[in-house]
């Protein structure tokens, strides 16, 4: 057998990315999970609708414990008034400066 090997040039260029369901979770992608850590804080733009995601000490002010991928965050989505009609990637972007990916939603 000849096995050819896969390489995704989409999931390649953009490792980094979250989800949401419409059952209010969001889900994130492997890579972004591996580089957060265990707790996260969540942080939101309701006019710009961008979601902040930062990598927090245990014990620090909004930290939450992520074990996998799954975040439920279901008030978070009706904060924000978002209708999710069919679960769609969103690109997690790094800022240096700050420390935190952000995830614009359209």
């Amino acid at each position: 057998m000849a096995f050819e090997l896969w390489e995704d040039d989409e999931f390649l260029d953009k490792p980094f990315w979250i989800r949401l369901s419409k059952n209010g979770n969001i889900v994130l992608s492997k890579a972004l999970k591996d580089q957060l850590g265990n707790y996260i804080q969540i942080a939101f733009d309701k006019k710009a609708k961008i979601i902040q995601f930062k990598p927090v000490a245990e014990n620090e002010k909004g930290a939450r414990y992520i074990e996998k991928t799954k975040i439920q965050a279901k008030s978070l989505i009706e904060k924000l008034g978002i209708k999710i009609e069919e679960a769609e990637r969103h690109e997690a972007v790094y800022d240096e400066k700050q420390q935190v990916y952000f995830a614009k939603l359209n």
